[in-house]
């Protein structure tokens, strides 16, 4: 079984995947598959707790340490990924506090945990201040609120398809596709989208056009992917992505 098919297993939640990679294969879960990050990590971009929760429920040990070597292997929660982050630091940008303390509450060791919390990523950011500048970005200036021409359109489906509110600044600005239907098609071509959404890190919002003064009135539909699941989709099909 390939390391990375396993990775974006752990991504999906497709836990029967993870589960026999770990208990058949033997497979480590702090393995880098994927741009130096391990099945951990994966989850938590995927937001999939129930993965989370397995895989930490098992204390992992070096068959065959070296001299000066710890056995157990909670401490391999400290290695940085390509971009010089710790599974920790993934946790807080995706503002998962379940996340935080079952990473936190995974190594028993005070020392080793502290080091996990004040860890530096390659720009200098522990994992709390990526907290922080998800709040900086997510917040707007009157400025740019002035300068929003569209009039979002009243939600139509019972579904959370809106755009999270700390995600608002960033996928705003590159939006993915964006359509002109009829506004009584709406309830269609929402429920088409429903499969989408409900994989998680796909959003879209619907606006009004009255300011054109159409004889038949029309919505534009905005979607947005969130990084993870272009990154997916990539490595799937073996083309390049976006970070």
């Amino acid at each position: 079984m390939d390391c990375r098919t396993v990775y974006w297993a752990a991504n999906l939640g497709e836990m029967s995947v993870v589960k026999a990679a770990i208990e058949f294969r033997r497979l480590s879960p702090f393995t880098k598959c994927f741009k130096d990050r391990n099945i951990i990590t994966a989850a938590i971009m995927g937001g999939k707790i129930k993965v989370l929760n397995f895989l930490l429920s098992n204390r992992y040990r070096n068959p065959n340490p070296k001299q000066g070597e710890p056995s157990d292997l909670s401490g391999e929660l400290l290695e940085k990924d390509a971009f010089g982050n710790i599974p920790l630091h993934y946790a807080y940008s995706c503002n998962n506090p379940p996340m935080r303390d079952m990473l936190r509450a995974y190594i028993l060791d005070r020392e080793t945990r502290e080091k996990m919390n004040d860890k530096p990523n390659a720009q200098g950011d522990s994992p709390s201040d990526m907290l922080h500048n998800i709040k900086v970005e997510s917040s707007d200036d009157d400025e740019e609120k002035k300068q929003r021409r569209l009039r979002k359109a009243s939600k139509l489906t019972q579904s959370g398809c809106g755009v999270p509110e700390q995600y608002k600044s960033r996928l705003y600005k590159k939006p993915d596709f964006a359509f002109v239907i009829l506004a009584s098609s709406r309830t269609i071509f929402e429920k088409e989208l429903q499969s989408l959404v409900d994989r998680g890190s796909v959003y879209y919002e619907v606006f009004d056009r009255d300011h054109l003064k159409e004889k038949v009135k029309t919505l534009l539909v905005v979607i947005f992917f969130d990084d993870p699941i272009i990154d997916t989709q990539a490595e799937v099909m073996k083309v390049r992505a976006r970070m």
